[in-house]
């Protein structure tokens, strides 16, 4: 459509299009999104389903820059993971601690079966395995790496499911997230 405008810098603009991602996570968390539809979406961000082409083409654009948004958020908690020189522990509370903060985000892909923002959080940590993982290989280390990374899915997975992201329960998912890293070469014999 022709009324889509891209990056405005309008803060009104910015409020409504945030208001528009809360009511996208809602319905992709309820998993409502193909029978809510752009009306719908409107009606939860209260504003007229007109408004909605200001922002987006269609419902998959507004998907795929709610998937953006959170990439680059990604990006960020990555740069400032990496620019200390982090411990495992340190790494691992500081993701937990980013998905309890996006958790609607996170149980939305939960409930679809998705793990690709896992796998992209996975990267994350993957310099800091590195370190720990040295002596490894390059074919080595890939397949640890990817055991460890679909361990790391399990445990965000049961943490959502079963916990509901309880906050309290962090340390004790770092604790078990470092044990699986320490022993990630010995499950491979």
């Amino acid at each position: 459509m022709a009324r889509l405008r891209k990056n405005c810098t309008d803060i009104r603009f910015l409020k409504v299009q945030e208001r528009f991602f809360d009511a996208l996570g809602k319905t992709l968390h309820e998993g409502t999104l193909a029978k809510t539809g752009v009306a719908g979406l409107a009606g939860k961000a209260k504003v007229w389903d007109t408004t909605f082409y200001d922002h987006f083409r269609n419902l998959d654009d507004a998907i795929k820059q709610y998937d953006q948004r959170h990439d680059e958020e990604i990006k960020n908690l990555r740069d400032d993971i990496l620019c200390t020189c982090p411990t495992m522990e340190y790494t691992f509370t500081k993701i937990l601690v980013f998905i309890k903060s996006n958790k609607k985000y996170y149980k939305a892909h939960l409930e679809r079966q998705n793990p690709a923002p896992f796998f992209s959080i996975a990267k994350i940590f993957r310099p800091i395995l590195a370190r720990s993982w040295s002596f490894y290989g390059r074919d080595q280390f890939d397949l640890c790496f990817r055991m460890f990374s679909g361990e790391f899915y399990g445990v965000i997975h049961f943490w959502g499911e079963s916990e509901k992201f309880n906050e309290s329960k962090i340390n004790g998912h770092v604790a078990r997230l470092i044990r699986l890293a320490q022993n990630a070469t010995q499950r491979l014999y």
